[in-house]
């Protein structure tokens, strides 16, 4: 087997053996006091929650329990009150939401539509402006695909917003309720693994590392292959791009958290496998290169599975978010082309 397809391989499965792991390694209980102070404790540390005093009972996993109470946000933010929506019972059912799926598959199509669209176009425009493509700078053509990394969102149709996270200095269990229209609340709407990374944490990863590595490579095919953009493998980076977009929507937008893990493991993580592949059919070194992004995306994965894990729909009994879409009266899967604006 060629050395690629083993890192292929050794990727998938260190990502599927890591989140195999978190699971079995980690309990949790919920812990109510009497000043109405809920924490919830894993093997890795406790986080607290604000909610009302409802009463002075523990209830442990795998263990007696005096009462059996769930839990209710006591702030007036819509935020955190439609996080605590999903700890109470019956919250949600397992019914499969098909239409969300069907605009899942609507928003991928149209958004791939767009980016092959716009790169046979700018193939079209060098050739009928008679510029000799090898000319072109291939700093400039990487700058482009780095705007392409950060801002693929504006081709996609659906919600999109990226999540607002606390700034420097600021922390994730900061209460300000300041969340703006073109931004998701992030990860003050949902309990967060103890080991979860500093929000600045982020986009010194997105902006100053991978968009970077991205657009390097992507202007390392592009010089190999033609100086074309509408290329097999360019294509498939793009076709990454847009599974991203769309599990944004699944994990930050509507807040699907066992839906999230399917697709960023299968959508995200895979389409990067393959873009990858794609890139060292080209060259090997490109194809690597690209790879090296995935070290990020396993520690995401990872962490949106443990992030799932923490956060059950109920405790009594456990309950946890199906792993696929599933109707719910506070959840919608819109397209945001065609809301009116606010």
């Amino acid at each position: 087997m060629p050395s690629f397809q083993r890192a292929v391989l050794l990727t998938l499965a260190g990502a599927f053996c890591v989140d195999a792991f978190s699971l079995a390694g980690s309990t949790y209980s919920y812990v109510t006091s009497a000043s109405g102070t809920s924490s919830r404790c894993i093997s890795s540390g406790c986080q607290q929650l604000a909610t009302t005093k409802r009463s002075s009972t523990v209830v442990a996993r795998g263990g007696a329990s005096k009462t059996n109470t769930w839990l209710t946000a006591s702030s007036s933010s819509e935020e955190e009150e439609a996080a605590a929506v999903r700890l109470s019972d019956n919250n949600t059912g397992t019914k499969l939401d098909t239409d969300a799926l069907v605009k899942y598959a609507v928003a991928l199509v149209v958004q791939m539509s767009l980016f092959t669209g716009l790169f046979a176009g700018l193939d079209a425009l060098v050739s009928v402006s008679g510029i000799n493509p090898a000319s072109i700078p291939r700093v400039a053509v990487g700058f482009l695909f780095y705007f392409f990394s950060l801002k693929s969102r504006v081709l996609n149709p659906l919600n999109n917003n990226r999540p607002k996270r606390p700034t420097l200095g600021e922390s994730n269990d900061d209460d300000d309720d300041s969340t703006t229209n073109d931004a998701s609340p992030g990860f003050r709407d949902r309990n967060m693994p103890s080991w979860t990374p500093p929000g600045v944490t982020f986009p010194i990863m997105w902006l100053l590392i991978i968009g970077p590595i991205r657009a390097v490579a992507a202007a390392w095919v592009w010089s190999l292959e033609g100086h074309t953009f509408c290329h097999v493998a360019l294509l498939s980076f793009v076709l990454h791009l847009t599974c991203g977009d769309i599990w944004n929507t699944i994990n930050n937008v509507e807040r699907r958290y066992g839906a999230s893990v399917v697709a960023v493991t299968v959508g995200v993580l895979g389409s990067l496998l393959h873009a990858a592949y794609q890139y060292a059919q080209v060259d090997p070194g490109a194809g690597k290169l690209l790879g090296l992004t995935g070290v990020w995306l396993v520690v995401a994965s990872t962490l949106i599975f443990d992030t799932w894990r923490i956060n059950p729909i109920s405790t009594q009994p456990l309950q946890r978010d199906p792993l696929y879409p599933v109707v719910s009266d506070t959840t919608q899967t819109t397209f945001s082309w065609f809301q009116p604006k606010p």
